[in-house]
């Protein structure tokens, strides 16, 4: 009789190598498609609302043309900023968006407004509108956030007897520190809610709480609700851990909690298929 059990050999390596796919696929779907999607969506509403007006390389023909579209810029960007279901906030609220004015002695400006004319175009040698704000995702524990810049300039050609409008925009990391603050705003929110869960729990479910010490949970859940309305839930939660310093890199943070949940995992795995390989 044929013993298969002697001579059979179990596929541990292709059952490791499929667990490790299993890993890269959910890190696929739950990490880089989404942010992926949320970058080009927003990509392409920023294309649709402010590039759309005019061609580019076609020059202006009155100076009426130039000021129609920088107030149109303008007002889109108004209209983004307060119709727009993103959670964005700009880095300098007070100036959301600036014109540099860059005139033919070498010269620069900036400033909120500029007057329009004709004898303003024969002395300058271009115009740049633009403006810098974040943009965050917080569907996950990781908090996205992308530093946008967008503008348009409008600069001579043929030595001041055409204008022509090109315009730009970039996408960049957002700091370390600006990450930070919103993971602790996020974590604040977290047990703000938790506070109020357990205050709700303590209202409805009054029967899981033993006898002997309901006078005692009563007076916590009052000082909670407390703290609530005051602001001060801190005292009821665990200290927040140190400050990280300005130079610390946010894509570390971004990576942190993919890496916490697939990485151990995926560096186990390999190592055992590596050593079913080697012995």
């Amino acid at each position: 009789m044929f013993k298969w059990g002697t001579y059979y050999i179990p596929p541990w390596t292709f059952l490791f190598h499929f667990l490790e796919i299993l890993c890269i696929f959910f890190f696929c779907v739950d990490i880089v498609a989404p942010t992926i999607d949320g970058v080009y969506h927003i990509r392409k509403e920023f294309i649709d609302l402010f590039y759309s007006s005019h061609e580019e390389d076609k020059p202006f023909m009155h100076i009426d043309e130039i000021s129609d579209y920088i107030n149109q810029f303008i007002s889109n960007f108004e209209k983004f900023t307060k119709n727009s279901f993103s959670n964005m906030e700009f880095i300098d609220p007070t100036h959301p968006y600036k014109l540099i004015v860059k005139y033919k002695n070498g010269t620069t400006t900036d400033s909120i407004t500029v007057d329009i004319d004709s004898k303003f175009f024969n002395h300058i040698e271009s115009l740049d509108i633009s403006t810098d704000f974040l943009t965050y995702s917080n569907d996950t524990d990781v908090i996205g956030c992308t530093n946008w810049n967008l503008g348009m300039t409008i600069s001579t050609r043929y030595n001041g007897y055409e204008f022509l409008p090109s315009s730009y925009f970039k996408r960049s990391y957002c700091r370390g520190k600006v990450t930070y603050d919103r993971v602790e705003q996020k974590n604040l929110t977290r047990k703000r809610k938790l506070g109020k869960h357990n205050v709700l729990n303590f209202r409805t479910d009054r029967v899981r709480y033993d006898p002997h010490r309901a006078k005692y949970d009563k007076k916590l859940i009052e000082a909670v609700k407390l703290a609530i309305k005051e602001e001060r839930l801190e005292t009821f939660v665990p200290p927040a851990h140190e400050r990280t310093s300005d130079k610390f890199n946010c894509f570390v943070i971004s990576l942190y909690m993919p890496m916490q949940r697939f990485g151990i995992l995926f560096i186990v795995l390999s190592s055992l298929g590596l050593y079913i390989l080697t012995f």
